[in-house]
């Protein structure tokens, strides 16, 4: 078969955002207006977790992406060891950015716990790293340091959209496919 290629210039090809405002746990792509709504990966009834030694202790990770965990009301992330619990960031503090050239979505809580060392409070941020195979949701990875704690996700919700369009020819039935193309 044969493949043409061609540009066409029109506001009617751009993706139309969810005429919604955008707040907390959602994010528009400025090039593409395509909105991320991150809530699609909120657990209710669960969290993401996981298990890191410090110091010689295993301390249990809890987070949730735009939701609360059950380490005590409005905290999104906390640290556990020992019987005693660390709030790593609220809630109600989360804001989000958009990393479309890392192929990432970054969601930021402020307002944990202070500390001898971290005077403003704790805080943690989570990058949810887009990944093509749909996955179970789960930390990859954890970091510390300047009281910000850092979490990796995968999810294939935050993969880069590319909108696309196929049109009939109603005399001849010719599809022709519309592809925005970055």
């Amino acid at each position: 078969g044969c493949e043409y290629k061609a540009s066409w210039y029109s506001d009617r090809a751009c993706v139309t955002p969810d005429p919604t405002p955008v707040q907390g746990c959602r994010v528009v792509d400025p090039d593409t207006r395509y909105l991320y709504d991150l809530t699609t990966l909120t657990l209710s009834r669960d969290y993401y977790q996981t298990t890191v030694t410090v110091g010689g202790f295993d301390v249990k990770i809890k987070a949730n992406v735009c939701g609360v965990v059950d380490c005590g009301p409005d905290i999104a992330v906390c640290a556990q060891a020992n019987g005693k619990t660390i709030s790593l960031g609220k809630e109600s503090t989360v804001t989000t950015e958009l990393a479309p050239e890392k192929g990432e979505v970054q969601i930021t809580y402020t307002g944990g716990d202070t500390s001898s060392h971290c005077l403003e409070g704790k805080s943690s941020k989570i990058i949810i790293m887009c990944c093509r195979a749909e996955q179970d949701m789960k930390i990859l990875s954890v970091s510390e340091g300047d009281c910000l704690y850092t979490f990796t996700l995968c999810s294939q919700k935050v993969c880069q959209f590319s909108p696309k369009a196929v049109v009939s020819t109603q005399s001849t039935g010719l599809q022709i496919m519309f592809r925005l193309i970055f």
